[in-house]
């Protein structure tokens, strides 16, 4: 009697764990399929939205007006606009654009779009480069930026010709330092630098400086006591040949003038 009983509970448990499972099984395909459909309906939406979005944007692609200071004229700069200039509308978009200009044309220094959609036109202002001194067919900026100009072009500017492992960021900075004083920096023919590491100038009076390592720690100070010193040279010796400066910090500036051979 008692295995009939347990054969029994056997049987009754086996067919409540099937109508478990049938019932897991029935709940588990409609979630998926109301998943299916759901999802479908988001596409076509999204779909939808896109084609619309893509179609406005279409229907607006705008005229794009450069505008540029003068000294960017003739420069040999690449000016590539998207192919499908409609999404210049979009902030992210114009941003890229921007900065590949910038990238791609080291003599422009930053570009702005400034989109009118009413109007469907965007202004592209290009912000050029400055070149302080001129190195063969390039020009370097405060930024120590090296970039091409045109042949022939920034003639006023003093030459240069600098070692190749200088560090250009701080050989600007140090080029800019002087370029601010403007009577000095009038009177500069060209700039260069020795195996020792020391810059030099060459002025357009004949003179030669030397100036000393790149630093531009106390160059106001050192330039108002050379100022001086050539000027007195210049009243009573006939003007300079040399002058030498890597001993300042002693308190000597050391004077070759153009009467001793």
């Amino acid at each position: 009697m008692r295995r009939k009983a347990k054969r029994k509970q056997r049987v009754v448990l086996r067919y409540r764990r099937r109508e478990k499972l049938k019932q897991h099984a029935s709940v588990w395909l409609m979630r998926s399929g109301v998943a299916v459909l759901a999802a479908g309906f988001v596409l076509g939406i999204i779909v939808q939205s896109d084609s619309l979005f893509s179609g406005f944007l279409r229907r607006h692609t705008p005229l794009i007006e450069m505008r540029a200071p003068k000294t960017l004229a003739g420069q040999p700069v690449t000016l590539e606009w998207p192919t499908r200039r409609y999404w210049l509308w979009v902030p992210g978009i114009a941003l890229w654009a921007e900065h590949r200009l910038e990238k791609k044309n080291p003599a422009i220094c930053a570009v702005h779009f400034e989109r009118n959609l009413s109007s469907n036109l965007i202004i592209a202002r290009i912000e050029p480069r400055v070149p302080l001194v001129r190195m063969e067919s390039m020009g370097m900026d405060q930024e120590g930026v090296v970039f091409p100009i045109l042949p022939g072009s920034w003639s006023q500017l003093p030459s240069a010709k600098f070692n190749p492992a200088l560090a250009r960021p701080a050989l600007g900075q140090w080029i800019a330092s002087f370029a601010k004083q403007k009577s000095f920096w009038s009177q500069v023919a060209a700039i260069s630098d020795d195996r020792l590491g020391n810059m030099a100038f060459d002025l357009k009076t004949g003179a030669h400086i030397t100036w000393g390592p790149l630093e531009s720690k106390g160059v106001i100070e050192k330039l108002t006591a050379l100022s001086s010193v050539l000027e007195d040279t210049h009243q009573h010796l006939g003007g300079a040949a040399l002058a030498d400066l890597r001993f300042f910090e002693q308190g000597r500036i050391i004077i070759r003038p153009k009467s001793v051979k």
